[in-house]
């Protein structure tokens, strides 16, 4: 993790959801989730309120093989939601949804006229309106983009896999959830409280092994079984590891250190099986 990140840089969506989740009585992450992603559409968070983490970001956003050094540049960079939004279009390749392209360009129209100037339309095909001349002519008119708010309704799993990584790692200053919670009648969440993980300068969320809290492997393992099942494993044990770690410093900022070598060591028998059971062979 890069030194200059400390326990008050801005959480991910995904841990905002998780830590939320384990107050007593609270929403489930999948909700939570579903509520910040509706605020970042909103507008809920003030410019300059919500980030990414630069390694994690270009890791989703390039191309599997790329040589391009992704700890290039600040660790942490603001990011806008129109640019969220080209990013989700980019990342929607030509399976791009109406929602997506409604807010991106704008919603088409078609707008018919007569017309004099041109050879006369056949009158047999169907996209004449019934009752219009066979001059009849359609112009399809590019109309403002759509408010990002209109993607309130978009479901979170309606998103591919690379969208979704993307979206989970976008962060939230702490300070501005506070405010969001406050201005919506929310109650805050109590790590928001907890020195820890909330606007307190103190020790490191995650102590590696401490009873009832994660440890690195059990994340990153998990994150690796994920990745697995959705085919999303990169090629070679070591650029999965390396995937891996940039998902752990940009998921979890607060927990100690990990090093890349550490991270291939652990995955790399579970690797070798998921290699195995992809290519038919038996182990």
């Amino acid at each position: 993790m890069d030194a200059a990140m400390t326990t008050n840089d801005p959480l991910p969506l995904l841990t905002i959801a998780e830590l939320w989740a384990m107050d007593p009585g609270g929403p489930p992450a999948n909700h939570v989730k579903e509520e910040l992603l509706g605020a970042i559409w909103e507008g809920g968070f003030s410019d300059g309120t919500v980030f990414v983490y630069t390694p994690q970001f270009l890791e989703i956003v390039l191309p599997p093989g790329h040589d391009q050094n992704v700890w290039d540049g600040p660790p942490l960079e603001v990011i806008t939601r129109a640019r969220v939004i080209e990013t989700l279009a980019d990342l929607a390749g030509d399976k791009l949804p109406q929602a997506l392209k409604d807010v991106r360009d704008g919603p088409t129209r078609v707008a018919w006229a007569e017309s004099d100037n041109s050879a006369p339309k056949d009158p047999s095909d169907p996209t004449t309106p019934s009752g219009s001349s066979k001059n009849a002519r359609f112009t399809l008119i590019q109309e403002d983009p759509a408010d990002p708010a209109t993607l309130v309704g978009y479901p979170f799993n309606s998103y591919n896999p690379k969208q979704q990584a993307l979206l989970e790692s976008l962060r939230v200053s702490l300070s501005a959830l506070a405010d969001w919670c406050d201005r919506t009648g929310r109650q805050r969440p109590s790590f928001l409280e907890d020195p820890r993980y909330g606007l307190v300068q103190s020790g490191p969320t995650y102590a590696t092994g401490e009873a009832g809290r994660p440890s690195n492997r059990t994340l990153f393992m998990a994150e690796f079984n994920r990745r697995a099942e959705l085919d999303l494993v990169e090629k070679g044990v070591a650029a999965e590891a390396r995937a891996l770690k940039i998902w752990l410093d940009g998921n979890h900022p607060n927990a100690p250190n990990t090093e890349e070598k550490t991270i291939e060591n652990a995955i790399r028998e579970p690797y070798r099986l998921w290699r195995s059971s992809k290519s038919g062979k038996t182990p």
